[in-house]
């Protein structure tokens, strides 16, 4: 029989009295599981009497709820078979993908004085449908003397401990650009360049629970955050069989020049997961006029230079920066 060894919250008795005997009790701590992973909740107790010491044998049940409806129920009266309800809560979806166990843990190897017991619940494929606060309940069956004033009070004695279990499932997420190209010069001519675009969408799909908050990265921006709550940006479905959830977010910004073969990622995030869209080979292509031409003058060594001597080399450039390319054309003397 294998020896435990966890870190969990102890509660104290239930009872505002002593009795002879009480119960020491605690579950595995509330996590998070990803949906079609294992899990396994424990329960391990044991039996004090009021000197402090342990108690080998008590006549006891134990019992496992979910938010507070009864699962299945383990009895010392009947060898620690799992039992379930009529209401056919054990066995059925959603519990239908739940197992129980119960084991004696001994000092050692040899040894047939047990020191504690642990009840265990498992699911081998967690989903939405079983998550919720588990409750392990244990119970004496016999009513125990209560150390007070009263000989005659005699009270049955409990005690229980509570983890949660919630699930999430991690979307995958894309970006489509809206479209092959934003052209910026009728805005740049118009002197209109506040005008935002509907550059991309960004699509959520199969997530759980549903996107808190996605963030907008184009290029080397600044983040930009869009709420769930954004109706105007965000619309988002649930499935009805599978209860996940998809997401269409709708990237309408502003464009620069420097946005230009930048890409678009979109981050969907709840407090369990923060999941990015893949890399695709896919740049914002943005076109504009340019905003300044440059002339450059190089020696013979092309070391840019601003004046030269009488059968000096020099080497003359046309610069600017746009998409398309512009057409660039030199002039000796005045242009008219």
């Amino acid at each position: 029989m294998r020896f435990f060894s966890q870190s969990a919250v102890t509660l104290a008795p239930l009872l505002p009295l002593i009795s002879a005997t009480t119960i020491e009790l605690s579950v595995s701590d509330s996590n998070s599981y990803e949906i079609g992973s294992q899990v396994e909740l424990e329960c391990n107790y044991h039996f004090v009497s009021h000197d402090g010491s342990k108690i080998n044998q008590e006549e006891h049940e134990v019992t496992w709820f979910r938010d507070n409806t009864p699962i299945a129920t383990a009895s010392s009266l009947e060898d620690y078979q799992i039992f379930g309800y009529r209401n056919g809560i054990y066995g059925v979806s959603p519990n239908h993908n739940l197992e129980f166990s119960h084991e004696k843990n001994y000092e050692n190897i040899n040894s047939t004085e047990i020191i504690s017991y642990t009840s265990k619940l498992t699911a081998a494929n967690v989903e939405i449908a079983n998550s919720g606060e588990y409750q392990c309940y244990v119970r004496l069956l016999k009513t125990q003397q209560i150390l007070s004033d009263n000989p005659e009070s005699r009270k049955y004695v409990f005690n229980a401990a509570s983890s949660k279990i919630s699930v999430f499932n991690k979307p995958s997420v894309s970006v489509v650009l809206a479209n092959e190209s934003f052209d910026l010069r009728p805005l740049e001519l118009a002197g209109t360049l506040d005008e935002k675009f509907d550059v991309a969408t960004c699509s959520v799909a199969n997530a759980y629970p549903q996107p808190k908050l996605y963030e907008i990265v184009i290029g080397n921006r600044p983040i930009i955050e869009i709420s769930a709550d954004d109706v105007n940006s965000v619309s988002v479905n649930q499935n009805d069989e599978t209860q996940l959830f998809d997401a269409t977010i709708h990237i309408s910004q502003q464009l620069f020049p420097t946005d230009n073969n930048a890409q678009i990622i979109c981050i969907a995030s709840s407090e369990e997961y923060s999941e990015k869209s893949e890399i695709v080979d896919q740049n914002i292509n943005v076109l504009y006029f340019p905003a300044e031409v440059t002339v450059s003058f190089y020696d013979s060594e092309h070391q840019a230079v601003s004046y030269a001597l009488v059968e000096d080399e020099i080497r003359v450039e046309c610069g600017a920066e746009s998409n398309p390319e512009s057409k660039l054309e030199l002039f000796e003397g005045e242009y008219v």
